[in-house]
């Protein structure tokens, strides 16, 4: 709802949304809507009842590298142009196992491999691969992810959920809208500081970092 909010009236920034994976209903399979879609969708307070998505299709398995792929076709063939690419992969994570646990098609995930065959197939490259989730911040990970961004934002540790353990879109969006960020490194920490900064106030520790993916060959060969 935050995302939706933000995007919508946000003048040069551009959200494409997939989601799924959950027995919720209006939830199974995969959804893909952009922030018209999502503003539409959640005036009823409720997301996956609407009828404006881009793409749906209720038998899809998000674990599966094809539906992956589906979404990183999308944001090629709408958003190959732009100056600055962010994709945020939200979900349960486990370090070199992969991400995505999924409810409806017997704890499926997607693997590393996987991840990796979907940005291969795609062509599809971003300037900061984010992963709201816990443990991704992982050695493993970042090799997979190296050649098709130049930033990753990702904790080594778990990520708390509550009271609040979302990282702060609105904040992002609307300093992006605003012409305040407009380098890839500035957003990226920007992700990071207000994240971290959720300490102060409820007592969770917190970790995130930005990793420089250009420098994961030169790690892995010390």
């Amino acid at each position: 709802k935050e995302i939706a909010h933000a995007a919508y009236s946000a003048k040069n920034v551009d959200v494409l949304v997939a989601f799924g994976g959950s027995k919720i209903p209006g939830w199974q399979g995969m959804k893909i809507a952009d922030e018209n879609c999502l503003y539409q969708d959640a005036q009823d307070g409720i997301f996956g009842n609407d009828n404006c998505y881009i793409y749906a299709d209720e038998n899809a398995n998000m674990a599966n590298e094809t539906s992956f792929e589906k979404f990183l076709n999308e944001v090629k063939n709408r958003y190959e142009n732009y100056d600055i690419k962010v994709l945020d992969i939200w979900d349960h994570g486990g370090a070199y196992q992969g991400i995505g646990w999924y409810s409806n098609h017997l704890r499926d995930h997607l693997e590393l491999t996987e991840l990796k065959q979907a940005f291969e197939n795609s062509g599809t490259k971003f300037d900061i691969i984010g992963f709201e989730a816990c443990l991704m911040g992982n050695a493993a990970v970042l090799k997979a992810i190296a050649p098709y961004a130049k930033y990753a934002i990702a904790s080594p540790e778990p990520q708390p959920v509550l009271p609040k353990g979302v990282w702060e879109w609105k904040l992002v969006i609307d300093r992006i809208s605003q012409g305040t960020e407009t380098k890839p490194e500035d957003i990226g920490k920007l992700l990071v500081d207000s994240y971290i900064s959720l300490s102060d106030s409820d007592g969770f520790r917190r970790t995130l970092g930005i990793y420089s993916l250009s420098q994961i060959d030169s790690l892995t060969k010390a």
